[in-house]
């Protein structure tokens, strides 16, 4: 049930040029600090936003699984308003991507992706920067490797863009929120619990056919999860009001205050 991120082996580099924190966190989204529209400045500022990225409100979606692909996001804020987002995905085991998403007073100026593809003739890793202004991409970089340790070493090449070069940018953020917030293709019901030697698992679901499913480990039990364990049928395709933490890369299920009821879990 883990969902094991190689993306995140490769992620490290996406912020390796940053040691300490450089601005103090209320300096970050200073709205009367001169406008950030060079590389120079939108690299500048990346290596700040990652190293004060602890400071900052953080919320992270489930893990969520369709066919052979996993995705898992997170959100980092400042005073309610979105700093960074970062998404992780996994394909077939085979080929994993993270990428951070970095916003300045409300526009997305950088977006730094690293990739691994496991290939019958050795990994390939590959790296990529795409720079904007006015959340329209102006310039596109990157460099690749065949070890992950290479890759400092290798210097960024400009990619050509063409008129059919185009992200949907503002679509990808709306798919993230969806995700964050469970709600469109990611609004989960129950569909069963089940059982290993040391742990059980809530089994979420997609209301859509063919949809994306999730799974929450539970390590301690209480009322609710005995009330799921002797009648599932009572919550079956119901949206469930739980809590869950990310732990060790997998969603972990937080138990419920002794004097909260099982009807409690279901979201009426």
């Amino acid at each position: 049930m883990k969902f094991f991120f190689i993306a995140i082996l490769i992620f490290a580099s996406l912020g390796s040029c940053t040691q300490a924190p450089k601005h103090p966190q209320a300096n970050l989204l200073n709205k009367n600090a001169p406008a950030i529209v060079t590389e120079q400045q939108i690299l500048k500022y990346s290596d700040s936003i990652d190293a004060n990225l602890s400071t900052l409100e953080k919320q992270n979606s489930l893990i969520f699984n369709k066919d052979e692909e996993s995705l898992y996001i997170e959100k980092y804020s400042m005073n309610g308003v979105p700093v960074v987002y970062k998404s992780y995905t996994e394909h077939d085991g085979l080929n994993s991507s993270a990428r951070v998403y970095y916003f300045n007073n409300d526009s997305l100026i950088l977006v730094k992706e690293s990739n691994k593809s496991i290939k019958q003739n050795g990994d390939l890793f590959v790296e990529q920067r795409t720079y904007l202004r006015n959340n329209i991409a102006f310039k596109k970089e990157v460099r690749s490797a065949s070890a992950h340790s290479s890759l400092e070493n290798k210097q960024y090449q400009t990619l050509k863009q063409t008129a059919t070069d185009k992200d949907d940018f503002p679509a990808m953020i709306s798919t993230f929120n969806d995700a964050l917030n469970g709600s469109d293709k990611f609004d989960l019901v129950f569909d069963n619990l089940i059982s290993s030697a040391d742990e059980k698992y809530i089994l979420l679901k997609s209301k859509l056919p063919n949809g994306y499913t999730a799974g929450i480990v539970v390590r301690e039990n209480d009322s609710f999860i005995d009330s799921l364990i002797n009648d599932p049928l009572l919550f079956k395709s119901k949206k469930l009001d739980l809590k869950w933490e990310i732990k060790d890369k997998e969603a972990v299920y937080v138990p419920v205050a002794a004097k909260a009821t099982s009807a409690s879990g279901l979201n009426r």
